[in-house]
């Protein structure tokens, strides 16, 4: 954080972050598996890396995060 509590890095810089299938589960709480059934359902968008590597796109992470709260009954 800068000064006046502003963060350094902006809005558009973190939606430009990837992350790996266990970030996410780490920063979601949930397990590495339950990650991987997302993508796999076709639900959370991934990009491959390699023949095995997979990054999961921050901006994508967010309209995921946003369409099951939509989802969730209130």
């Amino acid at each position: 954080m800068t000064k006046g509590g502003r963060s350094k890095y902006t809005q558009l810089e973190i939606l430009d972050q990837y992350y790996t299938v266990a970030e996410v589960a780490r920063m979601l709480n949930v397990h590495e598996m339950t990650v991987r059934d997302w993508y796999w359902k076709g639900n959370l968008k991934i990009q491959r890396v390699g023949r095995k590597g997979i990054r999961i796109a921050a901006w994508d992470l967010k309209a995921f995060l946003a369409q099951l709260n939509e989802a969730r009954p209130a």
